[in-house]
């Protein structure tokens, strides 16, 4: 290990990376040209097989005041890396960063101004852009634009059962600063090995007395390329599962919103499955939704007509093709 060991920054900000030899240097410029120097930046480097070590190790012996950096022995695993940085972390406040991502000006100090001027604030965060790692091209906003989701503030146990409800369509993680007395004791939960970040903004703000504020700036870009984690496929959907479970155990306040979600699921692996010709599971997922519908009764007043549609197509896949064919050869007739 390698890492300074001087007085406790203000922010610690948090960078797990591996295998982005080719994206790193420029998301650790992006934090060093930051107009805000209180901070420590943290990186974690999982077991990279490539060159990713030796480039954050670089900038490490350049600014050895500034850079915490470590190297796992063997890959731990998304999850296990996150715990592993955390525990490096001593800023009153942690900033969620990753080394294929980018910092735009400003972006800490206006994080830091925000949290301290509100000290009933436990998480803050802000909009940011998507854009494709392989031309620059902007691909959509976070949360303005199209395909973007508007921004839930306020009592942090009313956005905790928002982020139950709509997952972390609203709040991209590397817009996310928090207090780090706010973050639960035992980090990121290890039953979740990839997408544990949602549960984590549920837990400080389920566990926290204080509100979530939002910026409304964009303030970083997400690097969508070859490699980054994607939602479509059944891993995912799995720990979606996994999440919605531990927050039934552990929070009896988040409960029916985490049935809503649950029903939610079963239709988003219903589609998955159809999309991938499995007719049988997409029907198995199709009853169990049906077992369960007692659980959640806002779900079917909101969503009723939909599991409809889904019944048909999984239980009439040749048919549902054959409508759509038949519309397309109409509209082709106009």
């Amino acid at each position: 290990m390698e890492y300074n060991t001087t007085a406790s920054p203000l922010v610690s900000v948090f960078m797990p990376t591996y295998n982005h030899e080719h994206l790193l240097a420029a998301s650790i410029e992006s934090v060093l040209d930051q107009d805000f120097d209180d901070y420590e930046l943290v990186i974690g480097d999982d077991a990279s097989t490539d060159g990713t070590y030796q480039v954050a190790a670089q900038y490490q012996q350049r600014y050895p005041d500034k850079i915490k950096l470590f190297r796992n022995e063997k890959n731990l695993g998304i999850t296990g890396n996150c715990n592993a940085i955390l525990s490096h972390c001593s800023g009153k406040y942690i900033a969620f960063f990753s080394g294929d991502d980018i910092y735009l000006p400003g972006k800490l100090r206006k994080q830091v101004e925000m949290m301290e001027a509100h000290p009933d604030c436990i998480l803050c965060y802000h909009d940011i852009e998507v854009f494709r790692s392989e031309t620059g091209e902007t691909i959509r906003y976070w949360n303005h634009g199209d395909h973007s989701s508007p921004p839930v503030t306020g009592a942090s146990k009313e956005v905790a059962e928002s982020l139950v409800l709509k997952g972390t369509g609203f709040m991209a993680a590397l817009s996310v600063m928090v207090r780090r007395d706010c973050v639960p004791k035992s980090g990121f939960n290890p039953r979740i090995p990839i997408a544990s970040d949602w549960l984590m903004w549920i837990d400080i703000c389920a566990m926290s007395e204080g509100c979530v504020m939002f910026i409304d700036e964009v303030l970083a870009r997400y690097r969508k390329h070859v490699g980054s984690i994607t939602e479509s496929n059944m891993n995912y959907l799995l720990e979606i599962l996994i999440t919605i479970t531990i927050v039934e155990e552990n929070y009896q306040f988040l409960r029916s919103s985490a049935y809503y979600s649950y029903l939610d699921l079963l239709i988003k692996q219903a589609g998955w499955f159809h999309m991938r010709e499995e007719y049988t599971k997409a029907k198995g997922s199709i009853v169990k939704c049906y077992l369960e519908l007692w659980k959640s009764w806002r779900w079917v007043g909101d969503n009723f007509g939909l599991l409809l549609k889904m019944t048909f197509h999984c239980y009439f896949p040749k048919c549902g093709s054959a409508l759509r064919d038949m519309k397309a050869k109409w509209h082709d007739n106009l």
